[in-house]
């Protein structure tokens, strides 16, 4: 079932998707349906889905989420040289 909403828009707005449905060669209506379609999906495209494994040098999620688990140790501010000025109270004049 297809259902009718009207929206408005401002005029640069409704140039710059009118140019854009123009470059793909659609009417504006399915140019904007298509829009809203895609931000509004709750599952990934097919076209994604598809592409799944075919990296194969890329890492297992479980390889992700390790390495977000063990993030490098930092130095305090107080003991970078550069910063010391700045965090050095201010001597009375």
């Amino acid at each position: 079932m297809v259902r009718s909403v009207t929206i408005e828009l401002d005029t640069e707005t409704e140039a710059r998707l009118r140019k854009k449905a123009s470059e793909q060669g659609i009417p504006l209506k399915q140019y904007i349906a298509e829009l809203l379609r895609r931000h509004t999906l709750t599952e990934w495209p097919e076209d994604v889905l598809q592409m799944a494994g075919t990296w194969k040098d890329f890492p297992e999620p479980e390889e992700l989420r390790a390495s977000l688990m063990h993030q490098p140790s930092r130095e305090p501010l107080q003991d970078v040289p550069a910063l010391q000025i700045l965090l050095s109270p201010i001597a009375p004049l």
